[in-house]
């Protein structure tokens, strides 16, 4: 009743893995720290995030990064971690990744994988290397590209893809899949790291037009948080310089969007509680939307000023906020109240009912047939209960 559903409880390896539903306008809850903000919330335990360290923009010589469309790619961030040492990934993370079906790749790769479940932040790592002429580039792909994508199958492209490319060539479908030739291998030695928002309408296009889905695409297509850009590349190169024992080299950002502006929504406790059908909820309402991450302020109109953080793109109304007052109380702890009816003393009028009493008694006196006529049923219900001849 709270909103996920829990469909399916296993045990892998040593872990308890759960299966839980999650409707299309919670793409925030795609993630573990999503999932936990919302246990959270329910249990009223405090939430614990991983402590993660900040890395800045800088200027890279030999690299420079070029987004064509804006509205394609409102948000990109290329981190550069030289000195790498691509190895096996370590058993406990190996583990947990396998727990719910991610295969093990290396120590890079499957970091990434783990930020993305984590975070719920698609990233991308290139070999640095392998990207011809220092060069990334966002851009459309050119009638008669093709690609050859990590699971080794050459895919060709149109213009209606968005793809990453280098100076020569497409080397990932954006927000899919990589290419096979950029791809982390034993050899590799320096990482370029993508983190991106892609325009969700044209993943989704390029997904269905090629046949081709990932975990990363299944988000892109339902919205990712924009300030989780960046914390999820800061999330990946704190794991990456401790797994590869490697370095961090820069950062390169492109942007088209100002600083999101916070979303301030007014509610008041009459609406509240008219449309909860319940009273004496004022108490309740910080307390509920305060566990849920969102900052109450009490109005001077007995009412509230909430402040939704980014990552709720589904909160936009009052009536939002209502739903996640009802759901973080509890359908089944709501106060029952009924509504204030006025009655009126109204005394029945009997002379109807006994004039057609005393009419039907004169006619049937004087020889007439009384008919009962049946309502509402079928002929052929009524041929059935044998009465069709009265």
């Amino acid at each position: 009743m709270a909103g996920l559903e829990v469909e399916d409880v296993k045990s892998v390896g040593t872990d308890t893995v759960l299966d839980i539903e999650i409707t299309p306008n919670r793409p925030d809850c795609l993630n573990i720290i999503g999932l936990a903000r919302e246990i959270s919330a329910i249990t009223a335990k405090k939430l614990i995030l991983p402590v993660i360290k900040s890395y800045k923009t800088t200027t890279i010589n030999h690299f420079s990064v070029t987004v064509e469309n804006k509205k394609d790619c409102p948000l990109y961030s290329a981190t550069f971690i030289k000195n790498v040492t691509i190895s096996s990934t370590e058993p406990r993370l190996k583990e947990r990744l396998g727990a719910i079906g991610i295969n093990s790749i290396n120590n890079a790769v499957d970091i990434t994988n783990f930020v993305l479940m984590e975070q719920g932040q698609p990233l991308h790592a290139f070999d640095a290397d392998k990207i011809e002429g220092g060069k990334i580039i966002v851009r459309r792909a050119k009638a008669g590209e093709s690609i050859v994508t990590l699971d080794g199958i050459e895919r060709k492209l149109d213009p209606s893809v968005l793809v990453i490319a280098d100076a020569k060539r497409p080397i990932a479908i954006a927000g899919i899949m990589g290419g096979k030739a950029t791809e982390i291998t034993a050899a590799t030695r320096n990482i370029l790291l993508e983190s991106a928002q892609f325009d969700m309408g044209l993943v989704r296009q390029a997904s269905r037009k090629l046949g081709l889905k990932s975990d990363s695409s299944y988000r892109f297509e339902r919205g990712i948080w924009a300030d989780g850009v960046i914390q999820g590349a800061n999330r990946a190169v704190d794991l990456l310089i401790t797994a590869t024992k490697a370095s961090f080299a820069g950062r390169i950002d492109r942007h088209s969007i100002d600083k999101i502006k916070p979303i301030h929504i007014l509610i008041s406790v009459e609406a509240i509680e008219r449309l909860l059908g319940t009273r004496s909820i004022a108490a309740q309402v910080t307390s509920s939307l305060t566990r849920l991450a969102l900052t109450v302020v009490a109005d001077k109109k007995n009412g509230f000023k909430v402040t939704v953080p980014s990552f709720r793109g589904d909160l936009r109304q009052n009536v939002d906020l209502i739903e996640e007052i009802a759901r973080i109380i509890g359908y089944d702890r709501l106060q029952v109240s009924f509504p204030h009816i006025q009655v009126l003393n109204i005394a029945p009028n009997a002379r109807p009912r006994q004039l057609r009493r005393q009419i039907s008694d004169v006619l049937l006196s004087n020889g007439y047939d009384e008919t009962v006529t049946f309502s509402l049923i079928s002929h052929k219900d009524l041929k059935a209960s044998n009465l069709s001849h009265l």
